[in-house]
């Protein structure tokens, strides 16, 4: 492995990491403005196993 691939992979980890917090994130505010599993899964193009997932930790 290189040093340029090691970059970008830990790159794709951090943007990876990133992205599921701002997700995170974004479920547990609209389940605290009273947002449906359903419309928060809908808004958000996730599943609602994914939110209810996010919402039990």
């Amino acid at each position: 492995m290189t040093v340029a691939q090691f970059s970008r992979d830990d790159m794709l980890l951090y943007q990876g990491r990133e992205e599921g917090i701002r997700l995170t994130q974004s479920v547990i505010r609209l389940d605290e403005e009273g947002y449906a599993i359903s419309d928060i899964a809908t808004e958000l193009r996730i599943s609602e196993e994914e939110v209810k997932k996010i919402l039990e930790k």
